[in-house]
């Protein structure tokens, strides 16, 4: 005989709460349920449950083709890494220039020329100080001037009591303050990298990276 179809629904709600099926058959036996119709109902359930067709398994990629999601992230870290190195060793940026690069994405390179230096010293005590022209022909804002020492590891900022806008031709003067590069011996050569960051056109931050050089006063 065909079971009962609302104690095959009653016996899949119960299973589905987490019932086990000798309380599901106690309680079909409370309510007036012959054995035979439950028993029946529980048969036609298992059978409508392995009739059921199965899932195709999605085929598995073979071994050695195609980029997983772990190979692609290392291949992207990797480029990183080296885009990273080969800034460093050519010492375009200072990591106080990249990272806030990274921050600001609107900064970019200045124009060759754009900021121009000069009366450039470096005293024995460490203290660095310069002057900067503006080699544009419109006004720039100077929001920051910082210097890497000369790759000592170490970033060091300037600092100037004269205006931070610089009309065309117009010049300022920068010099380190309580925090200084490295002492050096007087007549000894320095190389050192100076960043400049200012504003051009109302809110477009670019940076100009200067290289200066000389001897130790």
């Amino acid at each position: 005989m065909a079971a009962n179809p609302s104690v095959i629904s009653y016996i899949r709600e119960q299973m589905e709460a987490g019932f086990r099926k000798e309380q599901i058959y106690e309680a079909l036996l409370q309510v007036g349920w012959y054995r035979e119709e439950i028993d029946e109902a529980f048969r036609e359930m298992a059978e409508q449950r392995y009739s059921k067709p199965q899932p195709e398994e999605a085929p598995k990629p073979e071994k050695g083709k195609g980029f997983g999601k772990k190979k692609i992230i290392a291949l992207v870290l990797a480029a990183l890494a080296v885009a990273l190195a080969a800034l460093y060793f050519l010492n375009i940026f200072d990591s106080v220039s990249f990272i806030s690069g990274l921050l600001n994405l609107s900064a970019i390179l200045g124009e060759k020329g754009d900021v121009q230096t000069y009366n450039n010293q470096y005293s024995y005590d460490g203290t660095l100080s310069l002057s900067l022209k503006n080699g544009l022909g419109r006004p720039i804002t100077i929001s920051s001037v910082s210097s890497d020492c000369g790759g000592q590891g170490r970033n060091v900022v300037l600092e100037t009591t004269d205006p931070t806008t610089l009309g065309p031709d117009s010049s300022a003067s920068y010099s380190t303050g309580d925090e200084k590069c490295l002492a050096k011996d007087p007549g000894e050569r320095y190389s050192v990298s100076v960043s400049v960051r200012y504003l051009e056109g109302g809110n477009l931050l670019k940076m100009s990276v200067l290289q200066i050089e000389g001897n130790v006063l």
